[in-house]
């Protein structure tokens, strides 16, 4: 029984006990030995692959660990439960968190940009690029009609002055 884990030899020392209780005494015991070394063997297995199921639920958990404040709680590489694919995990998370930020970052920007292209803190009326677009087409028009009312003043101010002047020529 050596080279055997406690957890091995006790699940061993378990089922020695279960076949002398079922009065199986006419094996030897060598024969019964070999085949509950051969069990523990596999009991063995079964203890790995017990660690690869929970490294596994390891990387479903890092995978939702997605803030700051998670990143705090992960497993360090000295944990038995830390493989490669726990790491690769925790790095796809990481850019996940840093392209949140980045993608937090643009929307003030846009906010900012927003703000001062509409003169005022708040959310747009049907979109950023629509809003803008208004802007742009209330800008034309007010441009247009601008040109409409500064010609409107040169004619006026023409037929002022002609006034004024055919005015005083009839006073002269």
């Amino acid at each position: 029984m050596n080279k055997l884990t406690d957890y091995q030899q006790a699940k061993y020392l378990e089922a020695l006990d279960a076949v002398h209780k079922w009065g199986i005494s006419k094996i030897s015991d060598a024969a019964i030995s070999s085949h509950l070394t051969q069990l523990c063997a596999q009991i063995g297995d079964n203890e790995e692959l017990e660690k690869l199921r929970i490294q596994l639920a390891g990387c479903g958990v890092c995978a939702m660990q997605n803030t700051f404040d998670s990143v705090k709680e992960r497993i360090t590489k000295d944990s038995p439960y830390w493989s490669a694919s726990y790491g690769d995990v925790c790095r796809a998370v990481d850019a996940e968190i840093r392209f949140r930020g980045e993608y937090e970052d643009a929307c003030k920007t846009l906010a900012l940009m927003h703000a001062a292209a509409v003169g005022e803190v708040a959310g747009p009326k049907r979109g950023v690029i629509e809003d803008i677009a208004d802007l742009k087409s209330e800008r034309d028009q007010l441009k247009e009609e601008n040109e409409r009312l500064h010609k409107a003043f040169e004619r006026y101010k023409a037929g002022y002055i002609a006034a004024m002047q055919l005015n005083e020529d009839l006073n002269k």
